[in-house]
């Protein structure tokens, strides 16, 4: 699984270049119920901007990582995260509570 991460992670960089602020991971692989070959790994990835442009870079990283058999990354602004509808926040919480950071880049301005 580490070396899956760590791919993935090299992957973001080199595609978001500096737009990438960090990679979550989060979910079973953290809650330590992850089972190797029925658990997906779950990634959120937090970048400076979003537009179409931005989110192209990241395309063929997403897509290589789903057919992985993984979820697609999520992928927010700082902003979009604190916009998200209070609702789907509450699973996000309870999902950050499960989390680590693989990768961040300004560990204090990231979150």
């Amino acid at each position: 699984m580490e070396a899956k991460l760590t791919d993935l992670v090299n992957r973001l960089k080199s595609s978001a270049h500096d737009n990438l602020k960090a990679v979550i991971l989060y979910g079973s692989a953290v809650s330590g119920e992850f089972r190797e070959g029925h658990s997906d790994l779950n990634v959120l990835c937090l970048v400076n901007a979003a537009s179409a442009n931005d989110l192209e870079h990241l395309h063929s990283v997403a897509e290589w990582w789903t057919r992985q058999g993984n979820a697609a990354p999520l992928v927010f602004t700082l902003d979009n995260l604190s916009r998200y509808p209070r609702t789907s926040r509450i699973a996000f919480v309870e999902c950050a509570g499960n989390s680590g950071a693989m990768f961040q880049k300004q560990p204090a301005q990231a979150m």
